[in-house]
């Protein structure tokens, strides 16, 4: 299939709702065919884990151990 966006470190994909994200390094991406990757959210470290929780909040696991759901810390 040919490639339809570029990220530099593209990692962790996670569809949300009519939404493609993606993380690369420290920022997440929303990612659609035929347009520019736009960065939805940046933190101070790499991301590396990428979900939603069961009542749809994003849920985010940061190199530095640290976990966000709906960027509060838990």
């Amino acid at each position: 299939a040919p490639a339809f966006a570029e990220l530099t470190e593209p990692d962790n994909l996670l569809v949300s709702g009519d939404k493609l994200l993606a993380s690369s390094g420290n920022a997440i991406y929303s990612v659609a065919a035929g347009a520019t990757p736009t960065v939805v959210e940046t933190f101070p470290s790499a991301v590396t884990a990428l979900t939603l929780s069961p009542s749809g909040e994003l849920t985010v696991g940061l190199e530095s151990g640290k976990l966000l759901i709906s960027g509060k810390e838990v």
